[in-house]
């Protein structure tokens, strides 16, 4: 049969191995944690580096400047044609007449 010894040697083998399991599993979270925050902080990066900078901002604003002197020139077009119509309609001569 077994003897006292047998149980001692299992009691400390047993023992050990609660140990290095308790260590490992605190290493293994100590692992995970900073995996985490190292994670966070690459999202964190890539997502401040997609972030406008003044030079993206300003030639953006120059962008929509330029934009905006193109509508405005086509406006300008648009309503000087509108006004020769208009004065032409206003001319008795000239003016659109409805036939009998």
């Amino acid at each position: 049969m077994s003897s006292d010894s047998d149980y001692g040697e299992l009691l400390a083998a047993y023992s050990a191995l609660h140990k290095k399991a308790r260590w490992l599993g605190a290493v293994k979270m100590a692992a995970a944690l900073v995996a985490a925050f190292l994670g966070a902080g690459w999202t964190a990066r890539g997502y401040l580096e997609q972030l406008a900078t003044k030079d993206h901002v300003a030639m953006l604003l120059k962008g929509q400047d330029e934009k905006l002197k193109d509508v405005d020139a086509k406006l300008a077009m648009h309503n000087q044609r509108i006004t020769v119509v208009e004065v032409l309609c206003q001319e008795p001569r000239r003016g659109m007449t409805v036939r009998p």
